[in-house]
């Protein structure tokens, strides 16, 4: 109700939510990007974490499934950043769902059927199905995005609203140049009086 304090969840001093953390279903892990790898890690205050996803690679962004039986990730083990996703919490198999390089983390639909993210100024839909393995269709453009977008953060109920962020851009045109000639001679006699 808005009442309670700040209450400090684990252990970890060292959290860089780049693109967003994500809870266990049951609501008893947190799952986070630190340091290029994914960690796990219990909400008591006294929780340790955990290794979940370590590699050589950048993996970043985790996303759960509403059914908590697939973790979608961003990872860059191809040489650029695609989406993956693996079962949990078995993490056998790994699939990669995205092909373009995408701009941000995956977010599932309310019905785990389908997952978004942003690529470029393109929201892209990949439809995904988990029954005797993972299935999924090609990416498709779902609409455009503005170009200024750096994350989509959720999506409604009836998945048919995006809140996304959007970073403050403004076009600055130059109309006059100025060249200072001398300047550093000026800075001199300015502060000629300063004591070292």
């Amino acid at each position: 109700n808005g009442t309670g304090g700040t209450e400090r969840v684990g252990n970890e001093n060292n959290v860089s939510f780049t693109y967003s953390s994500t809870l266990t279903v049951d609501g008893k892990n947190i799952l986070y990007g630190v340091n290029g790898d994914i960690r796990i890690m219990g909400t008591s205050p006294d929780a340790q974490w955990k290794p979940l996803i370590h590699s050589p690679a950048f993996e970043d962004a985790p996303s759960f499934s509403p059914d908590g039986r697939l973790l979608a990730y961003l990872s860059d083990e191809s040489g650029r950043n695609e989406i993956y996703i693996v079962p949990y919490p078995s993490l056998n198999g790994k699939w990669q769902i995205s092909t373009g390089g995408p701009s941000t983390g995956a977010l599932w639909s309310p019905g785990g059927k389908e997952l978004f993210y942003g690529e470029g100024s393109r929201l892209m839909k990949v439809d995904i199905t988990y029954e005797n393995g993972v299935h999924f269709s090609p990416p498709r453009k779902e609409c455009d995005l503005a170009p200024s977008t750096f994350n989509i953060f959720d999506i409604s109920r009836d998945g048919k609203r995006f809140l996304i962020g959007l970073s403050e851009s403004r076009k600055i045109e130059a109309t006059q140049i100025d060249v200072v000639v001398g300047w550093f001679t000026e800075l001199k006699r300015r502060f000629s009086s300063v004591v070292r």
